[in-house]
């Protein structure tokens, strides 16, 4: 109990605490953010339209897929015949950029260089592209920034499929292909509208992986900033870019951490949440712990993982660090399972702030599409965060289920390329 309420009081006085989170001020911040990106204005959340009808039907074919996650890169040519959709080439290889510097013409040819062999037959594709990009009403796709610490320089600002295609030109490939580009989040949504067999009154795109982001049918009336959004009828499906949200409480351990990644004062609450930061963050907390002395120094410098992240919240696991001591051991333990605590909470409250916005009737039903090694692998996460989405959506009468679907990225993408 001492051990609780020293890792306790220690976090409480760097602001680091999941009980200091003000959970209804936070919804309500994150839907004001919300509302802001949709008409243009300065907003942590970059609110872009995916300019898909969602309700349309699927066109058979083959489609050549590019799913460019925070660490894998996938590139897969599917065919979709009589309802049902395979895959029928894959590759899998490091995604380009993670691994070092490189230039936007590297990253162009690498990734014409793995399609070439794929491109047969196919006249659709679609580019998931889990970074901030902006979707344009033609299908293609600018980016806006990179995120999870991928290093591809000149590629911001560049659009996507026009120097893909050109590229895939000229090292020989025929015919020409109908790009599309959508966020992980969209591919995600639409998987589990076309996997899932029972019905729900709404859907919401999320990924807790490497990195942190949602998206969710919007009011085409409300995206002001976009005036071809209301060709997609009356909502539209809105990357939000949560990663980037930044209105919530900062502990010392966020501040030092963000100070030291790649792009200081971005993606604030994914590096408060995401698989690319929690051993991070952890390892940040704990070095903070030791500098006022209160765990040694080999506990104090521990080298952590993601996947050691998620082996400390299991139940009844043998120690991973033998030589710690166990007054560290537990300090540890108490405070691995607080700021995971904290990170449910603020996935929960963006998830609240979406489902929220939407202002549906009471029992009404909601399926969250989600996505993600994190989500998936940590024992707690996903309890947690199901528990405190409920508790926030208690007072509306609306439910949410969470869904996730094997390979849900990349069959998504490929339903998005089918799509007229």
């Amino acid at each position: 109990m001492e051990l609780q309420t020293a890792a306790c009081d220690f976090l409480l006085r760097h602001h680091m605490h999941p009980s200091q989170l003000s959970i209804a001020a936070i919804v309500a911040a994150f839907r004001e953010e919300m509302q802001l990106g949709n008409e243009g204005k300065p907003s942590s959340l970059g609110m872009f339209p995916a300019y898909i009808n969602a309700t349309a039907q699927p066109i058979e074919g083959k489609v050549l897929v590019i799913d460019a996650g925070g660490t894998n890169l996938r590139l897969a040519r599917l065919s979709y015949e009589q309802g049902s959709l395979s895959i029928e080439k894959l590759v899998k290889r490091s995604m380009p950029g993670t691994g070092g510097t490189i230039s936007a013409e590297e990253f162009f040819r690498t990734l014409a260089t793995e399609l070439l062999p794929l491109c047969e037959e196919v006249e659709r594709a679609c580019f998931c592209f889990s970074y901030p990009c902006e979707v344009l009403s033609d299908g293609d796709g600018r980016v806006v920034r990179l995120t999870k610490e991928l290093s591809v320089e000149g590629l911001p600002g560049m659009l996507l499929c026009a120097p893909l295609e050109a590229e895939l030109q000229r090292q020989g490939a025929r015919g020409k292909r109908r790009w599309r580009v959508i966020n992980d989040t969209v591919g995600s949504m639409l998987c589990g509208m076309a996997q899932v067999p029972e019905r729900y009154d709404d859907y919401i795109g999320f990924i807790l992986g490497t990195g942190f982001n949602m998206c969710a049918n919007v009011r085409s009336s409300r995206i002001t900033k976009a005036p071809a959004a209301a060709g997609q009828g009356d909502t539209c499906i809105v990357n939000f870019e949560s990663g980037g949200f930044n209105r919530f409480l900062r502990g010392t351990a966020d501040e030092r951490l963000d100070a030291k990644s790649e792009v200081p004062g971005a993606q604030l609450v994914e590096k408060c949440i995401s698989g690319a930061y929690q051993a991070a963050i952890l390892m940040e907390t704990l070095a903070l712990a030791g500098e006022e002395g209160l765990i040694s120094r080999d506990a104090a410098s521990l080298r952590l993982s993601s996947t050691e992240v998620s082996a400390l919240a299991e139940e009844g696991h043998d120690s991973l660090f033998p030589t710690l001591s166990a007054a560290d051991y537990a300090f540890l333990l108490e405070l691995n399972a607080l700021l995971l605590e904290r990170a449910a909470i603020l996935s929960a409250c963006c998830l609240g702030a979406a489902v929220l916005s939407r202002e549906l009737p009471a029992g009404k039903r909601v399926l969250i599409c989600a996505d993600g090694t994190t989500f998936a692998r940590n024992p707690v996460l996903r309890p947690l965060t199901e528990r405190y989405l409920a508790a926030i959506l208690t007072g509306s009468g609306v439910s949410a289920d969470f869904v996730q679907v094997s390979d849900s990225t990349l069959l998504g993408t490929a339903y998005a390329a089918l799509l007229p």
